[in-house]
Order: structure tokens, then C-alpha cells, then sequence
């Protein structure tokens, strides 16, 4: 069940730490993954007093890790049709499990990407508005403004 993902899980995760010495910053992807489920988890359990089904688990790891995996180009019909789901189904199960709708979830993702990426490295900011799946730089801006009550420069600057 959902219990024996996790043990699994963060066996393979101490597995490839310790055995295969692997460098941290590869296992970060799993590190969030599990974390965020663990969270989705307890959410569950303080607002509706109960965990889902092995096969919700299941579905909504494999949502969060495809959103993860691919959240420059996601589209809600490429997953339906991995998931072997109806694309209406799909949306509905996503807003259920998580209360939001799958372009919530891609942006989500996006965004954080970019502020990470905008903290932690030189990157021109343009290049990392592109890299993380955005055209349109001046809605970007606004929407990062709107997100985090501050501009891209603005976070950059106060790193340095």
C-alpha cells in the first residue's frame, strides 16, 4: 500500500546515498516527491479524517511525478493517455486529490523552478523564464509578482 511505497522508497533513496554514493543533488527530485506525498498524506488525514485507496496513492505519485518530470511542456491529455484515463476523469480526479486543476499543479511547478533557479544561480533571468516552460516574459513577471509579492530582480538582488 501507500505505507510500503514510502519504505520502499526511502530505502532506494538510502540505497543510492549510501551503497552507490550517489551526489545529493540527483536525489533532491526524490527527496521532494516523497515529501510532498507525506504532506498530501497528512492533509488528507486532518481534513477528511481518512487515507486514500492504495490506487489514489498510486495516482497521485504518478501525477506529481509526471508534473515534475515535465512540467515545461505537461498536457493533460499526454498523462491521461499514460494513465489510461479519460481526459474529463483525469481532471477531475486531480482537482479531487488535490484541489486544484492540473494547469494549477504545472504552474505551481514552473514557478517554483524559476524562483529556485533565480536564488540559487546567475542564470539570466530571461533564460530561466524560457527554460522553465514561460514565452511570454512580461506575463511571467506579472505572475511571479502576484505568487511571491515581489519581482524576479528583486529576489536575485537580495541574494547578492
Amino acid at each position: 500500500g501507500g505505507r510500503k511505497y514510502l519504505e520502499n522508497a526511502i530505502e532506494n533513496l538510502l540505497f543510492e546515498l549510501t551503497v552507490r554514493g550517489r551526489d545529493v543533488g540527483v536525489m533532491s527530485g526524490t527527496v521532494s516527491l516523497l515529501l510532498r506525498y507525506l504532506s498530501l498524506e497528512n492533509d488528507e488525514l486532518l481534513i477528511h479524517g481518512n487515507v486514500k485507496t492504495d490506487k489514489d496513492d498510486a495516482r497521485r505519485l504518478d501525477v506529481l511525478s509526471y508534473v515534475k518530470s515535465n512540467y515545461r511542456t505537461a498536457s493533460l491529455t499526454e498523462l491521461s493517455e499514460k494513465l489510461y484515463l479519460t481526459v474529463p476523469y483525469l481532471s477531475k480526479v486531480i482537482k479531487d486529490s488535490f484541489g486544484k486543476s492540473f494547469k494549477e499543479l504545472v504552474v505551481d511547478e514552473r514557478m517554483e523552478r524559476a524562483r529556485t533557479a533565480i536564488e540559487e544561480t546567475a542564470l539570466p533571468i530571461g533564460d530561466i523564464i524560457r527554460s522553465v516552460g514561460y514565452e511570454n516574459e512580461s506575463y511571467f513577471h506579472r505572475e511571479f509578482k502576484k505568487r511571491y509579492g515581489t519581482t524576479p530582480l528583486a529576489i536575485r538582488k537580495k541574494r547578492g
